[in-house]
């Protein structure tokens, strides 16, 4: 004999939102304008896939589901080869800001799915304070968190180009 579940049970269980879902891919990242070097490439994307995954545990709304691809990364900084031979990653705020291009749909409940790409940067980002912090992708990280909790938390729309004179 099965054991029988009761019907405010089912009822609440029905009520209850749906978790949050986070699907997170990278197109090829060999093709990416700058990942790192070659032994950086792989432990870059992880970390990245990592910070995207612990965005959505920690800000996805209730009930929404974000499907995103990672469609191009170009790190702050340039790659030069130092002194002792090893490659050195140079910042100077110049032309050197960090771009992450995605491509995602958030579905939220009662509301239709939105799609977009985008090209997140931040060309100020030596601007933003000092980082005492030594995790080499700490400004594409400050970077993501505020785009994420703009466009994917409170759903504000990319700002509108500004038009030449």
């Amino acid at each position: 004999m099965t054991p029988r579940i009761p019907a405010t049970l089912v009822l609440a269980a029905l009520c209850l939102p749906a978790a949050a879902a986070c699907d997170i891919s990278f197109a090829d990242p060999s093709k990416f304008a700058d990942i790192g070097a070659a032994d950086e490439v792989d432990p870059n994307v992880k970390e990245l896939q990592k910070y995207f995954q612990s965005l959505c545990d920690k800000k996805l709304p209730q009930g929404a589901s974000l499907q995103l691809q990672v469609l191009d990364v170009d790190l702050a900084g340039d790659r030069r080869l130092g002194g002792t031979g090893k490659w050195l990653r140079v910042m100077n705020g110049k032309n050197d800001w960090p771009i992450i291009r995605v491509k995602y749909t958030i579905e939220r409940t009662g509301q239709p799915p939105h799609e977009d790409t985008e090209m997140i940067s931040d060309p100020l980002y030596l601007d933003r304070g000092r980082s005492i912090s030594d995790d080499p992708l700490r400004y594409e990280k400050r970077m993501l968190s505020v785009w994420f909790q703009k466009r994917i938390v409170e759903g504000k729309a990319p700002p509108a180009p500004k038009k030449r004179k």
